[in-house]
């Protein structure tokens, strides 16, 4: 993703600077200036953007205090750090679906394995690591009692499952004026056995109706 946003950038006068643990990752290459560094070190961070008009980031598991403070020193940083807290915590995620009436499966939060064995009546349904989960890993599928025991030992969201057609993405920008624009949506396309996103179709393969459906929640 940080390779397809530098070749996005390339059509602008801007100057791209990228900081990743890997020399030899794919936007290494296509960028201007190149810093070696833990993406989730605050000091890393934190010296990376101080010099910076603008950061944005490629995975939810960069240092938010670092990013914080950037912004307090007047950085632009995007996604917003207090918006990034959330994002990168599916218990806070919920909550937060919950808290502002957004439609989303019924949960249940867990804060370690033995408050499972309580829940035998919720299932089937979906364990997911509250911190730290991505690309499947941190997701345990659970369809009966005797999968319980496979449930994480951390505090995680326990998910009804539900039944569905289809799964869409859609990516909505909005700038510093407030204005929205609409990306199209995508159809995701998972490994059954891995959880995990395989590929997308774009654009989705659905009625237009569905698409403003979808328009209209957002």
């Amino acid at each position: 993703m940080g390779r397809m946003l530098l070749q996005s950038a390339a059509n602008y006068p801007v100057e791209t600077f990228v900081m990743e643990n890997d020399a030899e990752c794919p936007a290494a290459h296509l960028c201007h200036h190149f810093t070696r560094g833990n993406i989730t070190n605050y000091e890393d961070v934190y010296n990376f953007g101080k010099g910076l008009d603008a950061v944005t980031i490629e995975i939810e598991s960069v240092n938010a205090d670092a990013l914080e403070q950037l912004e307090k020193e007047g950085v632009k940083v995007y996604p917003r750090p207090n918006a990034l807290r959330t994002i990168k915590n599916k218990i806070l995620q919920k909550q937060f679906y919950k808290d502002h009436e957004v439609p989303t499966s019924d949960f249940v939060i867990t804060q370690n394995a033995s408050e499972l064995n309580d829940l035998v009546h919720f299932l089937p349904a979906v364990h997911k690591l509250g911190m730290g989960g991505y690309d499947g890993r941190g997701v345990q599928v659970m369809q009966t009692k005797e999968q319980i025991s496979l449930g994480f030992d951390a505090p995680a969201v326990l998910e009804k499952m539900v039944t569905i057609k289809k799964e869409l993405a859609i990516i909505v920008a909005v700038n510093n004026k407030g204005e929205t624009v609409l990306f199209p949506a995508v159809d995701m396309m998972f490994d059954q056995r891995l959880n995990l996103l395989e590929y997308q179709i774009s654009p989705a393969e659905v009625p237009e109706k569905v698409l403003w459906k979808q328009r209209l929640l957002l």
